[in-house]
């Protein structure tokens, strides 16, 4: 496991209006650590004054999918941009140590280095050259081209599928007993040891404003909450294809596609 990077750094407000970087006078500190599984990075950002009114940040990290780079058109500091790759979600930060008094942008060695270390941080096992990166991109553009008359478009809202028609559409093609087998481990204790799980319960369920506040609950963080896609698909077990909810849907509709066929196997063999 690493033993992880640590550096002083303060925070930088963007203003979409007038596009420019605003460093805030608040000393801080990020510390970059490796998680126990060791695939994935914790990024934290703490301000050091108690009395500053400033959360701290708090995101996780997969190599491969944030760039650390600096912001070339900001003069008056180190200003660098954490990004990621399939949100597009941005943090900007600017390094606190002592620098050049004259070129204020200007990067010291020990930045350098530091850049360096957190770029290797940061890459996927197989982007370290960018030669391999450019073949990469260039496969990925063929193989969508030859199947963009297959790919699916997933939409980017989670209440736009769950749709009460489409939900009792599900549930007709259900027996009673299947039907509340399904539903049974995700609800309420209460509901469980008091009410009889059939169809028609469930879909009240589903009509309940607790329901409904839950679905746009996960939306939220599947949308503004970077690492929360690469989260879930390790609890789902469903194959990772990037963050937001578009990502999310698509991972969980292949997932049951491939259960629903190991499911048909199983029945053939059987028979």
């Amino acid at each position: 496991m690493s033993s992880g990077v640590k550096f002083n750094a303060g925070k930088v407000l963007y203003d979409e209006e007038t596009k420019k970087c605003e460093p805030l006078a608040i000393k801080g500190q990020v510390t970059i650590t490796q998680m126990e599984d060791e695939s994935m990075y914790e990024f934290v950002w703490n301000p050091k004054a108690d009395s500053s009114n400033l959360e701290k940040d708090e995101l996780l990290i997969m190599p491969g999918d944030v760039t650390f780079k600096q912001v070339k058109s900001c003069k008056t500091g180190r200003v660098f941009a954490l990004t990621y790759l399939s949100s597009g979600a941005k943090y900007l930060y600017w390094l606190q140590d002592p620098g050049d008094d004259q070129e204020l942008d200007q990067l010291t060695a020990k930045d350098e280095a530091l850049v360096k270390e957190i770029e290797t941080l940061f890459a996927s096992e197989g982007d370290e050259e960018e030669e391999e990166e450019e073949k990469t991109a260039i496969t990925s553009a063929r193989d969508a081209e030859e199947n963009k008359d297959t790919m699916i478009s997933f939409p980017q809202s989670i209440t736009s599928i769950l749709t009460e028609e489409n939900v009792k559409k599900y549930f007709d093609t259900l027996t009673e007993d299947e039907a509340a087998k399904i539903m049974a481990p995700i609800l309420p204790e209460e509901y469980k040891n008091t009410r009889k799980l059939d169809k028609e319960f469930l879909l009240k369920v589903f009509r309940s404003g607790v329901f409904k506040r839950q679905v746009r609950y996960l939306e939220g963080i599947l949308s503004s909450v970077p690492g929360s896609g690469m989260l879930m698909s390790q609890s789902l077990k469903f194959e990772y294809s990037g963050e937001g909810v578009g990502a999310f849907l698509r991972g969980i509709s292949q997932l049951a596609v491939k259960e629903q066929q190991k499911k048909d196997n199983d029945n053939e063999e059987q028979q």
